[in-house]
């Protein structure tokens, strides 16, 4: 479907950004098998990993905005979230390239972002990714690892970056996986998913 977006989110329970005693904000690790496969005229968007205090889609999300934000919420503090965004189509100038990953605050616009060309892992190639996100809450660091599974070998990748949640989300905070396409689609795939909170 072109010009589309949606959310999957874990409804049962949210994840508490502090531990029990409310001395240290929690530590969690993200893995997940995700697969891209594109349409038959090329990829687009692509997809999000979110933690959010609100769990629904916001409206005109589509395209460029992968179901994170939308023109009215960009930049801004209305809706808060902290995303790790797979992006496989270059939607505007300050996108690195057509598959790259990025940290995204607030916004569609990355704080930090990697061209995983560089590695050749291609996100929208129909290979397996192992992905695992982990976040540290007593040095707040935020880490994001990526592994493709190819022919002849694996390529894999790290990034870290210092994001304090506590500073950015409330306290109940909502596992999303979000999407979005334009005027190209690809198939999202979710095929494993773990996720574990550490209490430190």
């Amino acid at each position: 479907m072109r010009h589309w977006s949606g959310r999957v989110v874990y409804a049962r329970e949210t994840l508490k950004l502090w531990n029990r005693n409310r001395t240290a904000p929690t530590s969690f690790r993200n893995d997940f098998l995700l697969s891209i496969l594109p349409g038959q005229n090329g990829a687009g968007e692509g997809m999000a990993f979110v933690l959010a205090n609100n769990p629904s889609l916001p409206s005109n999300s589509s395209g460029q905005w992968l179901g994170i934000c939308n023109n009215r919420t960009d930049e801004t503090k209305m809706e808060p979230v902290v995303a790790v965004e797979f992006d496989t189509r270059k939607s505007y100038e300050d996108d690195l390239d057509d598959n790259h990953v990025g940290i995204n605050i607030n916004s569609i616009k990355s704080i930090w972002q990697y061209s995983l060309s560089n590695l050749s892992i291609i996100l929208s190639s129909g290979s397996d990714i192992r992905a695992s996100i982990r976040y540290h809450g007593t040095s707040k660091m935020f880490q994001v690892f990526l592994v493709q599974h190819s022919i002849p070998g694996q390529y894999f990748y790290q990034g870290d970056i210092y994001i304090d949640l506590s500073q950015l989300l409330q306290d109940e905070i909502y596992l999303v996986f979000a999407r979005s396409t334009r005027n190209f689609t690809q198939l999202n795939q979710i095929k494993s998913w773990n996720f574990t909170t550490i209490d430190e």
